[in-house]
């Protein structure tokens, strides 16, 4: 690439159209939306949504319910966790984790369905 050529890349980098911030969020959401579906999209962490659904649980009793290793429960919680399905909160040496509370909704027929806001 010559001098010139780095100095009119420059300039069309400078001089592109603004980015539509309604455009970014779209992206950003999509983001979310597909990183909730892909967290989802294993039978071991529907499984523990599931079980979740009764209650907050500490990951050694989701284990053993589940009938897993507590560290697959581990990581497959750190995956629900980051992707915004599940919280966590310390209670003494445990940690425990609960559905987000804007997971599940009620619906107009009184049944509760999964809504990731996407």
């Amino acid at each position: 690439m010559t001098t010139a050529d780095k100095a009119t890349s420059g300039k069309a980098t400078a001089n592109k159209a603004p980015v539509d911030q309604e455009s970014v969020g779209t992206e950003v959401d999509l983001e979310h939306c597909a990183e909730a579906l892909k967290a989802l999209g294993d039978p071991i962490r529907l499984k523990i949504v599931q079980h979740l659904r009764r209650g907050p649980c500490n990951v050694g009793d989701l284990g053993t319910a589940i009938e897993l290793p507590t560290v697959t429960v581990s990581h497959h919680l750190g995956i629900l966790y980051h992707a915004g399905i599940v919280a966590r909160s310390k209670r003494g040496r445990f940690v425990v984790y609960s559905l987000q509370k804007a997971v599940f909704v009620k619906t107009n027929r009184c049944v509760e369905q999964l809504d990731l806001h996407c």
